[in-house]
């Protein structure tokens, strides 16, 4: 009997065959699991958040590749002859598969817009210089939340003016964002000596009150020629 060519071979395919991910058994297993919470609550959430998990990433991941296909057309004229050699070289791989995967699992807004200004520069950026750079300015994103991309957006705003104007109170800040209990001023500044830790700002001269304590109040900022650098790479240089 003439063998079977490959269309009509029954056989499972090497696809079919192999193991299932990691990923995949846990979520097996976390599926059966939400049975042992009582109540019905674990039925619930298997059905619920399990049942419609897949489709939720599909189309969270649909909507960012079109958002970035919308970004494009307004950069058109940026837009190089595409060089199939950087599309398959491992710098490019680095940045859209990391990209893709910190997709799958953001919530935040803000986050998301600075992920899809990441692969907009890298597909308009053929090249990718400063590797190393680059991929920290992409870590980075994991590093911060919201605030302190706006934070940040509201301090690079005044990078062009002088010095003396470059420079923006704790307590200004604060009321650009609505902070006003103590907890929430407490957590602008925090926000702050994150973004100096990165080195995307600096302080002026620190004040200190009449007990020799740091006025935190007064304590000013201005955004550094490096914060200003990773807003442009993640394309929210323009925000304020």
């Amino acid at each position: 009997m003439a063998g079977l060519t490959p269309a009509e071979d029954n056989t499972p395919s090497e696809l079919s065959r192999a193991p299932a991910s990691s990923s995949d058994a846990l979520i097996r297993v976390l599926r059966s699991g939400m049975q042992l919470i009582p109540f019905g609550i674990g039925s619930c959430i298997e059905s619920a958040y399990f049942g419609s998990a897949d489709d939720r990433r599909i189309s969270r991941l649909e909507k960012f590749i079109e958002e970035v296909a919308e970004e494009m057309k307004k950069v058109k004229d940026q837009v190089r002859a595409p060089n199939e050699e950087y599309f398959k070289s491992d710098n490019f791989a680095f940045f859209f598969e990391n990209v893709i995967r910190r997709v799958d699992t953001e919530a935040s807004n803000e986050k998301l817009r600075a992920l899809r200004g990441v692969l907009v520069t890298i597909l308009l950026d053929q090249g990718l210089a400063d590797f190393d750079k680059r991929s920290s300015f992409l870590k980075t994103i994991d590093l911060v939340e919201a605030l302190h991309l706006q934070v940040l957006q509201f301090l690079a705003a005044r990078s062009d003016r002088s010095d003396e104007e470059r420079f923006v109170s704790h307590a200004t800040i604060c009321r650009r964002f609505g902070a006003s209990s103590e907890a929430d001023t407490n957590f602008v500044y925090s926000t702050l000596d994150t973004l100096a830790n990165r080195e995307f700002i600096i302080s002026g001269p620190v004040p200190f009150d009449v007990k020799n304590r740091i006025d935190k109040q007064r304590q000013e900022f201005r955004a550094t020629a490096l914060g200003v650098e990773f807003l442009r790479f993640v394309r929210l240089e323009g925000a304020t």
